[in-house]
């Protein structure tokens, strides 16, 4: 899609799988358009969360994220993943994850990968 700018999904009781990560990332890979997007589901799985992030390393037109799984932990490797994506990615600028809990490991690593990006305006 080549006009799509705005997505909002919201499932109240929807676990994001791994496939369904896995797909949405190549989404996020193949659109030149999507700006702004919210993802609220019920759970996501650590591979889905990966695999998002690994696709917002390549993403050079989305400004905003709003990820919001109601009940998920973010991961260690997870939180890597995102990190690596707020070092490469130039055009992310508001970043909205919302979990209900985060690993240690997880924070420092996004904590060290802030220091370097310098598109970012909120976290």
């Amino acid at each position: 899609n080549s006009t799509l700018e705005s997505l909002n999904l919201a499932p109240r009781h929807y676990e994001l799988t791994e496939a369904a990560g896995i797909a949405f990332a190549h989404a996020l890979r193949a659109n030149s358009a999507l700006k702004h997007i919210t993802l609220e589901c019920s759970d996501m799985t650590e591979a889905a969360a990966i695999a998002i992030a690994g696709a917002l390393q390549s993403n050079s037109t989305l400004e905003s994220l709003n990820l919001a799984p109601r009940h998920y932990e973010l991961t260690e490797a997870a939180g890597i993943a995102f990190a690596h994506a707020l070092r490469a990615n130039s055009a992310l600028k508001h970043i909205t994850l919302e979990c209900s809990d985060m690993t240690e490991a997880a924070a420092i690593a996004i904590a060290g990968a802030l220091q370097s990006n310098s598109t970012l305006e909120s976290l």
